[in-house]
């Protein structure tokens, strides 16, 4: 399929959905055919303002995205129907109608949404968990410790868990092994870049449509090490990983992570600049239990 013909499905099925002339000239809306698969389609969009701005949501019969597009930056998250927890919405009468999707990684809230998208919206992503969560008697026997836990609010989660000398040796290094589960209990380990902040909190990025990615959103636990190789010193990490949603957050670790860096062969960004595998995501490691271990034989 031609790429003018890909755009214009992908606006026929945008205006399907409930979305209005004015909410197909949005910068979200223009974005759009670049994640949308030939083979995938959409079946439902709302669009309106949230605490970043202008953006936009679309259900396809694949998954949920989320498209932020400013003039000099672009936030695209990718969710799948299974962490989705709930939708809400509230119509105050006036011309303000709020809407909120809840999932397991955070809530994607949007004001002023289009009220006709909304319901098509809603309608959709109902349909698709019901299709997703099958017969409800086969889900109830289901064994809980085939589903992964859910985790705490960050508020409830522990952030004293590591002292100064822990932080101060997160600090020093800024590469680890992060470990994931996906959903036949497999571990997955990858190699990151990574940034710790004062509270303790460890953000990666990545790739949306990494293993990494796709396995935290369907399972926060993780595990992840530091080893430095000349003060022979390593730190062991058991967290709770989640899509950090916070815009500010989001462009600092960005900027971070993915500079310039000195290597053997000269200067060379972050592995994760040369990924081909979606947009960039940014994810947030909760440390819920640290061991911080040194190897160095001292003299007596």
């Amino acid at each position: 399929m031609s790429d003018a013909k890909h755009r214009e499905r992908i606006r026929q099925e945008l205006k399907e959905a409930g979305a209005t002339k004015y909410g197909l000239t949005k910068r979200s809306a223009k974005e759009l055919p670049r994640f949308i698969h030939e083979d995938e389609h959409i079946g439902g969009v709302i669009y309106g303002q949230t605490n970043q701005g202008s953006a936009m949501m679309v259900a396809t019969d694949r998954r949920i995205l989320f498209i932020d597009k400013k003039p000099l930056f672009l936030t695209a998250d990718e969710l799948t129907y299974d962490i989705v927890s709930g939708f809400r919405s509230n119509n105050t009468g006036m011309i303000i109608t709020t809407a909120t999707l809840h999932t397991r990684m955070g809530d994607y809230t949007f004001r002023y949404v289009n009220q006709k998208a909304l319901n098509k919206f809603q309608s959709f992503i109902e349909k698709r968990r019901i299709e997703l969560l099958g017969d409800t008697s086969n889900a109830q026997r289901q064994s809980t410790m085939d589903k992964p836990p859910e985790a705490p609010p960050r508020e409830k989660r522990k952030h004293n868990v590591i002292g100064e000398e822990d932080i101060e040796f997160l600090g020093k290094n800024d590469v680890g092994v992060l470990s994931t589960i996906d959903r036949e209990g497999t571990v997955h380990g990858a190699v990151v870049s990574y940034v710790v902040e004062p509270n303790g909190a460890i953000y990666v990025l990545t790739k949306s449509d990494t293993t990494k990615a796709r396995n935290i959103r369907t399972n926060g636990q993780v595990a992840f090490t530091v080893f430095d190789k000349y003060e022979l010193t390593t730190m062991q990490i058991n967290g709770l990983a989640s899509v950090e949603t916070d815009q500010d957050t989001k462009n600092n670790i960005f900027h971070k992570i993915n500079r310039p860096r000195e290597t053997s062969i000269g200067s060379s960004l972050a592995p994760v600049a040369r990924l081909n595998a979606g947009s960039f995501v940014v994810m947030r490691i909760d440390i819920m239990e640290a061991s911080l271990r040194k190897y160095v034989e001292r003299n007596s």
